[in-house]
């Protein structure tokens, strides 16, 4: 992953156990961190992209291996904390059958 990128470059790449990039997706700007799990790979930004455009203003997002997101912080949980920073982020569970649509 690439944690800067200008417009909408794709900047995640999905490697093979050769080392082979088999699949890449634009995944915002200023990424801080990537987890990968079962449910798919969260990027999380720091201020850069929180305040400025597109899918990285979200704070904390989960992408699927095709790079659609499948959860986004602001847009899902309108009423929790705002995220300015996300510096680090592990895997744990998750429940998104009770996320907002």
């Amino acid at each position: 992953m690439n944690a800067r990128t200008k417009g909408e470059e794709h900047n995640l790449f999905i490697m093979n156990i050769a080392g082979e990039v088999i699949r890449s997706f634009y995944c915002g700007d200023a990424v801080q961190d990537i987890a990968v799990s079962k449910d798919g790979i969260w990027c999380s930004y720091f201020d850069e992209g929180v305040f400025g455009e597109g899918i990285s203003t979200e704070g904390l997002v989960l992408f699927d291996n095709t790079g659609s997101p499948t959860f986004q912080y602001h847009s899902h949980l309108p009423d929790a904390p705002s995220i300015a920073d996300c510096y680090a982020i592990c895997r744990g569970k998750i429940h998104l059958e009770s996320r907002r649509e």
